[in-house]
């Protein structure tokens, strides 16, 4: 199961695949804002800290800044919007933040979505390249 977490983060992480995060990330977490209240008031980039957690498990903000490559202040102001909608609970103890349920669910359901996406885009672009490789003699 870690494995194919990795796997899928990997595939949402906008330096790991050639989708452009813009294009469909918000598209795919407006579809989903019915189902999880605060989905389509969440900063985008949130969704990296989101998968970090769901990955990682409980962090605290310096560490998940350092490997997504983010400022600490927008990791935290992420954070902070993450636990208002209760997607991230902060632990008093240690600083360190871990997904709720809602937040699991929540990250499962965009990864779905998004795996379902590029399948699709992948499937097209095999389509075209099928179709020219075909034909190539009339080349």
């Amino acid at each position: 199961m870690h494995n194919l977490n990795e796997r899928v983060f990997k595939e949402l992480y906008p330096d790991a695949n050639g989708l452009a995060p813009e294009r469909w990330l918000s598209q795919e977490v407006t579809e989903l804002a019915l189902t999880y209240d605060g989905l389509d008031d969440m900063p985008l980039p949130s969704i990296y800290p989101l998968g970090y957690l769901s990955l990682n498990g409980a962090t605290d903000s310096t560490d998940i800044a350092k490997s997504l490559q983010m400022e600490e202040s927008d990791v935290l102001d992420y954070l902070e919007f993450l636990v208002s909608y209760r997607f991230v609970q902060e632990c008093n103890l240690t600083g360190d933040y871990k997904l709720t349920d809602k937040g699991e669910d929540a990250y499962s359901a965009i990864g779905r979505n998004i795996i379902k996406r590029k399948r699709f885009e992948l499937k097209r672009q095999y389509e075209s390249i099928e179709a020219i490789y075909n034909n190539m003699d009339q080349f």
